[in-house]
């Protein structure tokens, strides 16, 4: 596998805005990311059994980049994490067409034995790039900040006590409401608010 393209985190936000723009550009929340790739995008969404269980990898985007294959129970039980892989592989897509074409595999055990050969640190670059895309297209910035603040407002107007606590605190708390706003983990809410620089006291005066 070819490295990564060398893209800052700046590179992919203005991808993923674009990404948005061309698909989305009503920006409606959540983000429907499976009819984007079906509707607009024209993929194949394929549930696998057991791909998780099996292969610990919970999608993969095809070489053709007209499938995504997806575990099967993720897909039908746990929607947070269905959602950010299906967004997860359209980086791939995005950001990676240029690796994909080098690449010679037919299914996803093929993936499996490809990705077992390339280097760790390769191969975690190209994994953490495609999951930044997947953030910022769950979790616009835009959106993100307005949410963020008016978060941060309603804990004022209650003079909760939480704004004692350290900012660390007071965004895990937020990252919950984020969550569910945006239909994502709280581990995506909390990267996505960590990513951005989000933090109380640009808001509390």
């Amino acid at each position: 596998m070819k490295n990564a393209p060398n893209f800052k985190y700046h590179n992919i936000i203005t991808k993923a805005d674009r990404f948005l723009f061309e698909f989305w550009p009503d920006g409606s929340i959540p983000v429907p990311i499976s009819d984007i790739i079906e509707f607009d995008l024209g993929l194949d969404i394929v549930p696998i059994r057991d791909l998780k269980r099996n292969y610990d990898i919970d999608g993969v985007l095809s070489k053709d980049m007209r499938t995504i294959w997806i575990d099967q129970y993720i897909m039908d039980n746990v929607e947070n994490r269905s959602r950010f892989t299906l967004a997860h592989e359209v980086g791939h897509m995005i950001l990676h067409r240029e690796i994909y074409k080098d690449l010679t595999f037919s299914d996803h055990i093929q993936w499996i034995k490809l990705i077992s050969e390339t280097r760790i640190s390769q191969y975690t670059w190209f994994e953490r790039q495609a999951d930044d895309f997947a953030g910022l297209v769950l979790v616009p910035p835009d959106q993100l900040l307005n949410v963020y603040a008016a978060k941060i407002e309603r804990i004022i107007q209650a003079e909760n006590s939480l704004l004692s606590a350290d900012p660390y605190t007071i965004n895990r708390y937020i990252a919950a409401s984020v969550a569910k706003h945006f239909h994502v983990s709280k581990d995506v809410a909390e990267i996505r608010i960590r990513k951005d620089r989000l933090f109380p006291d640009k808001f509390i005066r």
